[in-house]
């Protein structure tokens, strides 16, 4: 009677464990991926490859913190970086104009020399100069691209300046290609 009890028991466990109704749900998952990109010029430094190494990026050339060339340092090398996740080619180009001072009729022109690539002359005569900076190709997913290039004063504009603080302000502009 017990072995007959004990085989009805493991029968019922069993019958339980192995019999049940299977039950089930369904786990939707989704996301977003938003438009990611950014144009941040530096000193030469290490090419970001991730967001953490963009964002702590050390912008130069800002409205508080310009550029500054002197007698002894008429040329300066700088870096534009790139960030985009867009499957798009883009493009960072400035309009560059001359150098000019408050009250007084001179200007001071530069040759901007992207590494590499071609020379362009912002001549103390010139308008909006188009000059590009970097490019990127287009493919899918997260990327950055970093290209430096050299700013050079024209000495003999230097040379004829009269006595002034010159400045100009170039229009960054990252464009899809």
């Amino acid at each position: 009677m017990k072995k007959a009890l004990a085989i009805l028991l493991v029968l019922l466990v069993a019958g339980v464990a192995f019999g049940a109704n299977d039950a089930s749900t369904n786990l939707y998952l989704q996301t977003a991926v938003g438009d990611q990109f950014g144009v941040v010029i530096t000193t030469p430094s290490a090419d970001p490859t991730n967001k953490l190494e963009f964002a702590e990026l050390t912008p130069v050339g800002t409205s508080g913190s310009p550029i500054v060339f002197t007698d002894t340092a008429l040329s300066k090398s700088l870096e534009v970086h790139l960030m985009t996740n867009k499957n798009s080619a883009y493009t960072v180009t400035v309009l560059a104009n001359p150098m000019i001072a408050s009250g007084v009729t001179t200007k001071i022109g530069y040759t901007v020399t992207p590494l590499g690539g071609s020379t362009f002359s912002v001549l103390s005569s010139s308008s909006d100069v188009p000059i590009t900076l970097n490019s990127i190709v287009a493919t899918a997913g997260l990327r950055f691209s970093s290209k430096e290039f050299t700013i050079a004063m024209s000495k003999a504009d230097w040379d004829l300046a009269e006595s002034g603080t010159y400045s100009t302000t170039w229009t960054v502009n990252l464009a899809t290609n």
